[in-house]
């Protein structure tokens, strides 16, 4: 007698993590895109692109009028010091700051005015992937355009000016304009969160970060510019009226900044999942 064949019973079904499911990267991913549409490839960018395009203009400019009119290179250390001084006054006080600003600011605050944060709140999107994912897309705007300024510029200078390319101060720079948008972005994106006049606080961090070379070392550790002239491969005499102090050690500069960053990017989660919108109140 033959045995009759036996159903193999349906296995259990497995519990999925959610935390490993794709299904968060997709969430991620669709609001990064919308955002780095919204942010690149639309007049928001236009403040940023020109902060960016100044110094790459100017030194073009000085670059042909020294290829007719001038003697031939002046040397490694002249272009080195031309170019710390366009960094340092330029770019960490004027391109970085504000063309963050200009971005950042506005990934929140630009969905409130247009009226259009509720698509978002309607979706079941966590609020920190929300949070994460305009943050991600806020930073690829500000440091495409911010990273290749620095770069050409640097390009510019040393090619015309200089004796050799110095690679290791290059990308030396470009990792202090990063972090210059890792770090300012995050402050930015929670002003515009947490206040309703969003501008007066970055305003007040301006004065703060121009004022900070005239306070006490001790001081200086409680703004970003200090961490980011620390990172500087060469940093330039701006004065004499300034209080000197000892650079941040790279090692905890860096940690330093992403810790912050961090931080306000927590604090703007907090504060995303308790967002509502009231389009009556604006």
């Amino acid at each position: 007698m033959t045995e009759s064949p036996i159903a193999a019973a349906p296995s259990p079904p497995v519990a999925v993590d959610a935390s490993s499911s794709p299904l968060w990267r997709r969430q991620l991913s669709g609001v990064w895109r919308m955002e780095v549409k919204k942010n690149l490839l639309s007049l928001r960018i236009v403040p940023t692109l020109l902060l960016a395009a100044l110094p790459v203009g100017l030194v073009t400019l000085l670059a042909v009028l020294h290829i007719f009119f001038g003697e031939g290179n002046e040397g490694s250390g002249a272009a080195v010091n031309v170019y710390s001084y366009i960094y340092r006054f330029y770019f960490l006080k004027v391109a970085i700051f504000f063309g963050t600003l200009t971005v950042f600011l506005h990934l929140f605050r630009s969905d409130l005015l247009e009226r259009s944060l509720h698509y978002y709140m309607l979706c079941p999107i966590p609020r920190h992937l929300l949070v994460l994912g305009k943050y991600l897309a806020g930073l690829l705007a500000t440091s495409v355009l911010l990273v290749s300024a620095t770069a050409v510029t640097f390009l510019v200078v040393f090619g015309v000016f200089g004796e050799g390319l110095p690679l290791g101060d290059l990308l030396a720079y470009c990792g202090v304009t990063l972090m210059g948008c890792l770090g300012y972005g995050a402050l930015f994106m929670l002003s515009g969160l947490y206040f309703r006049s969003p501008v007066v606080p970055p305003l007040a961090l301006y004065l703060w970060e121009v004022l900070i070379a005239f306070l006490p070392p001790v001081l200086k550790r409680f703004s970003v510019i200090h961490y980011l002239i620390s990172l500087l491969p060469v940093n330039p005499v701006t004065g004499v009226f300034e209080v000197l102090s000892e650079p941040t050690p790279t090692y905890f500069a860096i940690p330093g900044l992403l810790i912050l960053a961090a931080a306000a990017l927590a604090l703007a989660v907090l504060k995303a999942k308790k967002l509502e919108v009231t389009y009556s109140d604006d």
